[in-house]
């Protein structure tokens, strides 16, 4: 049996404790030593890491053109929307504009094939688009302000966009197609 110890006296100039125990429970903050970070075996364990939401999250875009807008695109926090002259001639006059190396954008879709529109210029850089995990590379100064995927089995696809190298890359539109 324990007997418990008289209670200290009180004053107001009494400083508190401090835990000098070495046991677990003589002090119940945080822990006296860093645990091993497990982030690398954590991110070893997962997929590609995206900064994009996951495609099951956004409803497949049918047959149609799509402006960059549309809440069926999702794009990293890295994008920016523009909104100017510059994007006058843009489709409904917007562009997501992507300056930052592995920024991504992504969507679903239902058809055989799509079309993506942009915008040129000469510090544009190489694209890569992935659909259902087949990867494909284009440079936004290369072509003539579309980019056209190949035929694909009809039905339900996932398509990431991913600035792999140049001062900025962006999206005006897309265009779902049988």
């Amino acid at each position: 049996t324990l007997t418990p110890s008289p209670p200290a006296a009180s004053t107001q100039d009494e400083t508190p404790p401090t835990a000098t125990g070495t046991r677990p429970d003589a002090y119940p903050g945080p822990p006296a030593e860093t645990l091993p970070s497990t982030s690398t075996l954590i991110t070893e364990s997962l997929p590609t890491p995206s900064a994009t939401h996951t495609p099951d999250q956004f409803q497949p875009l049918p047959v149609g053109k799509y402006d960059d807008t549309d809440p069926n695109i999702a794009y990293d926090r890295f994008w920016i929307l523009l909104k100017n002259p510059g994007t006058a001639n843009a489709y409904k006059g917007t562009i997501h504009m992507s300056t930052g190396i592995g920024n991504e954008a992504s969507f679903r879709f239902t058809g055989e094939r799509f079309h993506l529109g942009y915008q040129r210029g000469k510090n544009f850089g190489i694209v890569t688009i992935i659909i259902d995990d087949q990867s494909y590379s284009f440079h936004e100064q290369a072509f003539d302000l579309l980019w056209r995927s190949p035929q694909l089995s009809p039905g339900d696809h996932f398509v990431r966009i991913i600035h792999e190298s140049g001062e900025s890359i962006n999206l005006d539109y897309i265009e779902i197609l049988y």
